[in-house]
Formats: C-alpha cells, structure tokens, sequence
C-alpha cells in the first residue's frame, strides 16, 4: 500500500481544502442537542422495557474510499489504482432506559469494529457513549445532566489528505429550564467540548471549548414552544501556530431563535435561526457573521407514512489560503412508508452548495453536492432486523480536482434482545 499522506498526487488535490475544522459544522455544533425530552434514534431499548441490547453485522461496498476526483491517477494513491473497497462493520449497543419517579437515567454504550478488506491501515475500533439523567424542577421545571463519547472516522472529503483519520470527541452539558409564569421559562445551558484527531494532517483541528447561553421560552397551551437565546462560547486550536492562514483561538457571539410548532396532527415544523459573529484572536481578516438556521417540515399524513423536507444554510471556519470561511446551504427530503408490520421503505434526496468567501490568496471555485438514497427494512421476526442501504453522491465544481463521485451499498442484520 502506498503511503497517502506523503504523496504529492494527493497533496495536490488537498491543498486548499480544510485544515482546522469541518467546513459549516463549528465545534460542539452537532451536540448541542440535549436527549433529556426524548430517545435517540438509534435507542436499543424498545418502548416500556428497560434494559435492551443489540448486536448488529454490517457490510458495505464502497466505490470511493477516499473521495478522489475522477480523473485522479489512482494508481500513484493505492495498490494497482484501487479506489473502492469492502467494509465490515461489527456494532453492540446496550441501553438502559430507568425512570425514578420524576427522574430519568438514559446509558448508551456502543462499541463497534470496523475493519476495510484492502485498506487495512483504516481499521479502528468506534465508540459511541451516552450518560443522561434529567427531570423535573418543582411543578413545571425541568434540568438535564449529559455526557457524551464519540471515536469514529471523519468523512473523507473534509479531509486535508484524503487518508484515514479518526476524531475522537466528548462534551459534557447541563440544561435548566425554571418557570417564571404560566407559559415562560428561563432556560440557561453550559457545555465543555473536546475534540482530538488522529491523523498528523489533521491534528490543526484538536480543540478545546466552552459555550452558555441564556435566554426565555414560551409553551402555548397546546404543547408548542419557542426559545430566544444568548449563546457565547470559545475556542483554542491547541496545535496551531497563529497566521493569516489559520488561528488558534476565537470566541462567538450568537442569537438564536428556535421553534416547535404543530398547527395539527400530522404537521409539525421545527427550525432555527441565528445570528452569529466569530472574532479571532490574533487575525482579524478572519472574522465573520451572518445568518445560520435551519426549517424542518414533518408531515405525517397516516400512520404509515411520513415525509420530512428541511432547508438549511451554515457558516463554517475554513483555513487556508482559499478563504476564511464558507457558506453552505441547502435542501433535503426523506419520505419513509410502512407497508406493513415487517417491511418498511424509505428514501433520501439531498443537495447542498458550499461557497468560499473571506480573506483568500487562492479563491476555490464553489461546489455542488448532490446525494441520493433508498433504503429497505425488513423483520421477519420480533428479535431480527434485515436492512439494505444504496446511496449515490457526485460533487461538482469548475475546479475537477475538487470533484468526486461515490456509490455505496451496505447490507446489516441486528439482533434485538
């Protein structure tokens, strides 16, 4: 196998790409929602029980390892040109779902090995860690208590060099909620990120943070709800040396306003808007501000299907010499149908622009992503779980290098206790 992280073909295609942290996704970002009002996702503990346990097998074709332009000499990256590969992915997950009176204990543990049949210096062991204990404050307040694990691989488009990489991340967070008259609460929250990488590429994006925020929120009488928030935070890049191409420390001002709204039974919406502004603290050529948010519209029109269209746009960091920052916005739409007790489908189309703006010595031209998926579930039985996952995503630019496509297939089985 060759080296990637030493050979020019591939520096060349990375050399203005992100070198300090995901393009639209600033630290913490993607944490910041607390689990205290609702199960994750990927709960294994089936509703009324409370301990439950799965073991999953998973395999998956990938096309595109490395995410690497089409017209890329594939043969100066890897082993006779190789580019796709085949990736098993072994996961157990334990959960524990315990109420104690007005008090609630949420426990994840997810483990997982993941091992590549040709790239085999990509292998690593995931984890993925939850601790939750949340309640209620007097009649109506409410406080959350969380803590949170992540080690998985970073996608490797984002990447500096388009080799493996795996970031492990933890945050600690507290939410309070205390009411303050029959249909407002003051809501305040505190979170500690840290993140580390594994690859020397990209250990520019190791970082340490803090964020509070403070602010209102209205409940109507039918359960909907609105928060207005002042969110400050702060963030040190402990391994880079201060320059115009990146610094190691910023601080963030943000007001957001966030929403739950279900005007009747089978609509809801959900959104967010904010206000940001991000100074540096030695270069000020890298500052910026604008608006972030997101609305998200979930229409339920039976009880076996659902249809979910969301629109977004992001602000994110970027340091090199193409910009300062990039602006990313874009549109996706997920409908899933139940067509009976055992066999479920579902589908996902998303597109996303990313552009580059700010202080630049090399502009990058902007880039399209276009992604498309179905997927099928299927049950035959009350402890077993079949599922079948295609998914197509093709990346456009005026620039080819920064161009990619990738098809990826994955079969899993998981078993439920």
């Amino acid at each position: 196998m060759t080296n990637m992280k030493n050979n020019p073909a591939v520096r060349r295609r990375c050399s203005i790409t992100v070198a300090l942290s995901l393009i639209g996704v600033s630290p913490g970002l993607a944490w910041s929602e607390s689990i205290s009002d609702k199960p994750l996702a990927h709960d294994p503990v089936r509703e009324g029980e409370v301990v439950g346990v799965s073991i999953s097998q998973g395999i998956k074709y990938d096309s595109n390892v490395f995410r690497i332009a089409d017209e890329t000499n594939t043969e100066a990256t890897s082993n006779a040109g190789q580019r796709h590969d085949f990736i098993s992915t072994t996961g157990l997950r334990v959960g524990l779902d315990k109420r104690f009176g007005r008090h609630r204990l949420y426990l994840l543990a997810a483990p997982s090995l993941v091992r590549y049949a040709e790239f085999d210096e990509l292998n690593y062991v995931g984890q993925n860690f939850i601790a939750d204990w949340s309640g209620r404050l007097g009649t109506d307040g409410r406080y959350g208590l969380n803590y949170a694990h992540e080690k998985v691989a970073t996608n490797p488009a984002d990447q500096l060099v388009p080799t493996g990489n795996i970031v492990t991340r933890d945050q600690g967070k507290i939410d309070v909620a205390i009411p303050t008259g029959a249909r407002w609460h003051t809501v305040t929250g505190w979170r500690a990120d840290r993140s580390r990488n594994s690859s020397p590429t990209e250990q520019g994006g190791d970082n340490d943070g803090w964020a509070g925020d403070a602010g209102v929120r209205f409940v109507s009488g039918s359960g909907n709800s609105a928060d207005l928030r002042y969110r400050r935070s702060h963030y040190d890049y402990v391994n880079v040396i201060p320059s115009q191409l990146g610094d190691n420390s910023y601080t963030q001002n943000e007001l957001e306003l966030s929403m739950s709204w279900q005007p009747d039974q089978p609509s809801r919406f959900e959104g967010r808007a904010s206000y940001l502004r991000r100074a540096h603290e030695n270069f000020a050529e890298r500052d910026f501000s604008g608006l972030v948010g997101s609305l998200g519209f979930i229409w339920s029109p039976t009880i076996d299907t659902t249809a979910a269209l969301r629109v977004f746009r992001d602000l994110g960091a970027v340091t090199d010499s193409s910009a300062s920052y990039a602006k990313t916005y874009g549109i996706s739409f997920q409908p899933t149908w139940n067509l009976s007790a055992k066999l479920a489908l579902g589908s996902s189309l998303e597109w996303r622009r990313r552009t580059y703006n700010g202080f630049t010595v090399v502009a990058r031209a902007p880039e399209n992503t276009a992604k498309v998926g179905l997927n099928a579930r299927y049950l035959p039985t009350r402890n077993w779980e079949l599922g079948l996952n295609v998914s197509d995503e093709v990346r456009t630019s005026s620039d080819p290098v920064h161009e990619y496509t990738d098809v990826i297939t994955s079969l899993t089985a998981r078993w439920k206790l």
